[in-house]
């Protein structure tokens, strides 16, 4: 499941990529132009879409432990990496509000999120131990129903497309429920559950293409509270439940760090000039085989940049907290 982590963020990465050398959404007429180009862009996007689901279903199938050390510390991480990009190059000079307002910016929509249901953890643990499966079933079902009325084909602006907290808590639960409760269908083999991601990944393709091409619509089955990509996420997650592998210390310790990669291509003095540019530089002055190959390099060194300097945020924080934990 570490490993799962850690291919969560990278996907993160790369359906940022997918999105950076082209205009996004794709209109009609760039898929009746450009077919082929749009069925594997949507490919890679459905692919992808999976990624911030997956991460936190995983948070519920384990359960997040609460306690004030642990939020401090997703504090003081996104705070060290807005600090270092503080010093970019090529990017404005540093300030007191570039530093302190990645708090409030919509690119990292998902650090306040994380953050709320983080706080809100405690409550959701107490309810998926406590409540009847009978109970539990209920609150699911009606949930999601009214999260697809509400936050996916209303799409009103308060749901955010899945980019806020409400979202986060139905994705916790439905992973509490699976991992407590086992239904049938999380018992499936492994062969089972990649077949519906993939099939599902297909599915959302293939609608995409066609909406776009008869009706001019179909981005919002890219949206995190589509139950086509729930549903997908859901099964990527239970695929890698049941993968067997001994303990690999490497996978570990990169996981444990991969928000890292999140935070540093995400920031806004680095996504744009450092993340998306060379990604269109790519793809303008190469080959589409060529450039896509580069992209996938590039996506890979900014992935491991942001591990290898969470690293350095890991020691510094390890020699912060030190003397508070003598004190336990």
């Amino acid at each position: 499941m570490e490993l799962l982590r850690m291919v969560s963020m990278f996907l993160v990465l790369l359906i940022h990529a997918n999105t950076s050398f082209a205009p996004w959404p794709i209109g009609q007429e760039e898929v009746l132009a450009s077919p082929l180009a749009c069925t594997v862009k949507f490919l890679i996007e459905s692919l992808c879409v999976v990624c911030v689901n997956a991460f936190i279903l995983l948070s519920g199938w384990f359960g997040i432990r609460f306690s004030l050390r642990r939020l401090l510390s997703f504090v003081f991480q996104v705070l060290f990496f807005s600090l270092l990009l503080q010093f970019l190059p090529g990017t404005e000079p540093p300030s007191l509000q570039s530093f302190i307002e990645v708090f409030t910016l919509d690119q990292y929509w998902f650090v306040k999120a994380y953050i709320i249901l983080f706080i809100l953890s405690p409550a959701l643990n107490t309810f998926a131990e406590q409540a009847s499966r009978k109970t539990f079933v209920s609150v699911l079902v009606l949930y999601f129903i009214m999260q697809t009325l509400f936050g996916y084909i209303s799409n009103t602006d308060w749901y955010s497309d899945g980019f806020s907290p409400l979202p986060f808590i139905g994705l916790y639960l439905l992973a509490r429920y699976v991992r407590i409760h086992q239904p049938g269908f999380s018992r499936w083999g492994k062969g089972y559950d990649a077949a519906v991601y993939l099939g599902l990944s297909f599915l959302i393709t293939i609608l995409s293409i066609f909406l776009f091409r008869y009706f001019n619509t179909g981005g919002r089955l890219f949206n995190y509270t589509d139950p086509l990509v729930i549903c997908s996420s859901l099964f990527f997650v239970l695929f890698f439940s049941k993968i067997k592998m001994g303990e690999h210390r490497w996978i570990n310790a990169v996981a444990i760090s991969s928000v890292g990669a999140y935070l540093l291509h995400m920031h806004p003095r680095f996504f744009m000039p450092y993340f998306c540019d060379p990604i269109r530089q790519m793809f303008s002055s190469k080959p589409m085989a060529i450039a896509a190959l580069l992209t996938f390099a590039w996506v890979l060194l900014v992935f491991c940049t942001g591990v290898l300097l969470d690293k350095v945020r890991w020691i510094i924080w390890s020699a912060l907290e030190k003397p508070f934990s003598k004190q336990d």
